[in-house]
C-alpha cells in the first residue's frame, strides 16, 4: 500500500508539489497505525528509484511490391532514413506479390458494353468531341449518330435533341462515318456522376476538342484559375 501510494504521487505530482503530497501521505498513514520510520524508508526508496520512460513509438507500415533482392536493399534504406529523421517511429515494410495499382488499360467488359466513363469522338475532318455518360457506349453512340442519320438525308431529320456531334454531321454529311462505332473510344472510367463531370472538364481543358467549344460545364475547375 505504501509503495503504491508513493508511486501514484510520484507519477501525477509535479516536482515542486511532490514533497507536500508525501508529507500528507505520511500523516494519514501514521494516523492509521503505520510507523513513521518505516514510511520514510519505503517512500525514500520509491522516490529515489529512477522512473522508466514510457515508450511512445509509432509504427509506420509501407507496402512495396516484391522485386527480389533489390527489395531488401530498399527496405534497409527506408528503415535507415526513417530512424535517422524520426526516433519515435518504427518502420514496418511489407512486401506484396500483387500489383500495388490496378492497370487502367485492363479490359473487363467489351468496350461497347462499358458504362460510366469519359469518351472521345474523332471525326473524319479532324474535329473531336469529349463527353461523359453513365450509359453503355453502344447506347450513347446511337444517340449521337442515330440510325436515321445513317440512312436518310440529314436535311429531312428534326433537330429537337441534336447533340454537338449530330449537328456537325448534319452540317457536313461527308463526315458521316460508315462504321460509327470506330469513331468513338473510351478515355477513362469514372466512379460516379460527380467524378465524371470533373474528369470531363479536365479532358476538355487538356484536349481542347473543337466540337465542345460551346459546351457548358456544371463543375467549375477552380484549381486552374
Amino acid at each position: 500500500l505504501v509503495k503504491s501510494l508513493t508511486h501514484r504521487a510520484k507519477r501525477i505530482c509535479s516536482p515542486s508539489l511532490l514533497q507536500t503530497e508525501i508529507n500528507k501521505l505520511q500523516d494519514i498513514l501514521c494516523l492509521n497505525g503505520y510507523p513513521l520510520g518505516v514510511l520514510k524508508r519505503v517512500m525514500s526508496k520509491v522516490i529515489d528509484h529512477p522512473t522508466a520512460a514510457i515508450p511512445t513509438t509509432t509504427s509506420m507500415i509501407t507496402r512495396l511490391p516484391w522485386k527480389g533482392p533489390s527489395s531488401v536493399d530498399i527496405r534497409k534504406k527506408i528503415d535507415s532514413a526513417i530512424l535517422g529523421c524520426y526516433q519515435e517511429v518504427f518502420s514496418i515494410v511489407v512486401f506484396t506479390t500483387r500489383p500495388a495499382f490496378r492497370s487502367i488499360a485492363k479490359e473487363v467488359l467489351p468496350t461497347l458494353q462499358k458504362s460510366s466513363f469519359i469518351y472521345k469522338f474523332a471525326c473524319r475532318c479532324g474535329r473531336t468531341y469529349v463527353g461523359e455518360t453513365g450509359q453503355r457506349l453502344s447506347e450513347r453512340i446511337k444517340q449521337h449518330i442515330p440510325d436515321k442519320l445513317m440512312t436518310q438525308p440529314p436535311h429531312l431529320l428534326g433537330a429537337a435533341s441534336d447533340s454537338a456531334i449530330t449537328k456537325h454531321l448534319k452540317a457536313h454529311p461527308e463526315c458521316i462515318p460508315s462504321e460509327r462505332d470506330k469513331s468513338f473510344k473510351v478515355i477513362t472510367s469514372a466512379r460516379n456522376s460527380q467524378h465524371r463531370a470533373v474528369l470531363e472538364a479536365l479532358y476538355i481543358r487538356s484536349l481542347k476538342p473543337e466540337l465542345c467549344a460551346q459546351k457548358k460545364h456544371v463543375k467549375a475547375l477552380t484549381l486552374f484559375k
